[in-house]
């Protein structure tokens, strides 16, 4: 039986660096990625990035940038993630030691010979891009391979038009509690369009 997760991810930079962690638990065991995880109950996903990042590094950030919202269906486990993918600027703090991997400051663009897990490279790739609007990609994958990737990149008003055209209103029975409150957050700040909010 399929488990829908919903989730947020943060890309930190500070100069030419982005801030990664070297994951110790499934999925990609031992590889590099992006600092995120589950949002918590009353919690938006802003506010889950922003835990997110402190939990795993003891770094502030304040105010992340949205920049993708992404669905991906992971075929060893039958989990379903929902993840809201932000990028945040020059944090404040000092990196600190935690139990969820090893945390450090990575050139960019990433050597190549450092394993990133694949999921997390689309993420990076798409978030980095200056185009303005957010990302929308739909991923099926294992740890050993990405078997479809369908990125799109539309003005933020849009994409969540899209969402609502394709799959209805992303209410409770749709993507539990946590994600209809995420998406109503989302429509909260789409390009201030008034008629659609």
């Amino acid at each position: 039986m399929s488990k829908t997760i919903v989730g947020s991810l943060c890309w930190v930079f500070e100069r030419d660096r982005v801030l990664m962690i070297k994951r110790r638990k499934y999925p990609y065991q031992g590889y590099w990625a992006a600092l995120g995880g589950k949002i918590e109950a009353g919690e938006s996903p802003c506010e889950c990035a922003i835990r997110e990042v402190r939990e795993e590094s003891g770094l502030i950030i304040e105010r992340p940038d949205l920049r993708g919202a992404v669905s991906v269906q992971d075929k060893a486990t039958s989990h379903h993630w929902m993840l809201f993918v932000y990028m945040a600027n020059n944090p404040q703090g000092t990196l600190e030691k935690t139990t969820e991997g090893d945390v450090a400051w990575i050139p960019m663009p990433t050597p190549a010979n450092l394993p990133i897990a694949k999921t997390d490279q689309v993420y990076l790739d798409e978030a980095v891009k200056s185009d303005s609007g957010i990302f929308l990609a739909n991923i099926v994958y294992d740890e050993s391979a990405l078997f479809d990737v369908v990125v799109t990149r539309v003005p933020n008003t849009q994409a969540m038009k899209q969402i609502v055209a394709q799959h209805g209103w992303p209410g409770e029975k749709l993507v539990g509690a946590m994600g209809a409150q995420a998406a109503w957050l989302l429509v909260q700040h789409v390009d201030h369009d008034r008629e659609f909010q």
